[in-house]
Formats: C-alpha cells, sequence, structure tokens
C-alpha cells in the first residue's frame, strides 16, 4: 500500500463522517429541548381574491383538536424521528419445528401408486353404488 493510497483512504474517511452529519460525532440528539413545531399556531384558512376559485377542500384532512394534556418527555426517552431499536435475536426463528425425513424417489413413486390404486377402487366402489 502506497502512501497515496493511504492518503485516499483518509481522505474517503473523512468525507463519510462528514456525509453523516454531526448527529454521528455528538451522540444523537437531545429531544428534551423545545422543538420548532411545538410552537405552530393556527390559521385562518387562505382568503381567495374574487374572480379566482378556491381549492376544492371537501376531501381535505380534519385534524381533530387535542384534549389530552401533554406528556412530558422524560431524559432518556428516545427521539421520535428515531425509528426503534431491534435486533436479530428477536427475529429468531422458533427452534421447537421439527421437519418430516425427505421421502427418497422410490418412496415417492410407492406412495403415487397407493393413491392411484386408492382412486381406482373408489372409482370402482362408486360405479357398483349406481
Amino acid at each position: 500500500m502506497t502512501t497515496k493510497d493511504v492518503f485516499r483512504i483518509a481522505a474517503l474517511s473523512a468525507a463519510f463522517l462528514l456525509a453523516a452529519g454531526c448527529k454521528t460525532l455528538a451522540g444523537g440528539q437531545n429531544c428534551s429541548k423545545p422543538q420548532a413545531y411545538e410552537n405552530a399556531e393556527e390559521r385562518p384558512p387562505l382568503q381567495v381574491p374574487p374572480g379566482l376559485q378556491g381549492l376544492d377542500t371537501r376531501r381535505a384532512v380534519n385534524i381533530p383538536a387535542l384534549n389530552e394534556p401533554v406528556v412530558p418527555r422524560q431524559p432518556g426517552d428516545p427521539c421520535v424521528d428515531d425509528p426503534p431499536r431491534y435486533s436479530n435475536a428477536d427475529l429468531a426463528a422458533p427452534t421447537n419445528i421439527t421437519l418430516p425425513a425427505p421421502q427418497t424417489a422410490r418412496e415417492r413413486r410407492q406412495q403415487r401408486r397407493e393413491q392411484r390404486q386408492q382412486e381406482k377402487q373408489k372409482k370402482a366402489e362408486e360405479k357398483k353404488g349406481q
């Protein structure tokens, strides 16, 4: 490995760290501090000037008023923006499943013969019953 290769690897590593943003270096977000959207105010709908037609709002989403008190976030609570954590251990396959032993070609042929014989017997019985 030459000096050029080492420099390229170092430059790529630095670029990836910069692309990841400050969250990687700072250890995550602080969700306990007030967020900008928490100060949002409800505003009246837009007024359409005379001579123009307004948008069809019959199918607009109606957001109901929040009547419950806001539950304060604890310092250790995860951010709502972050996905929940999981591990592959949660997705492990059950260990109590037993599969039947695989059949050989001879066993499969024998099973098909027996099924054909049973079908022939059934047809013959139906024929006698008529």
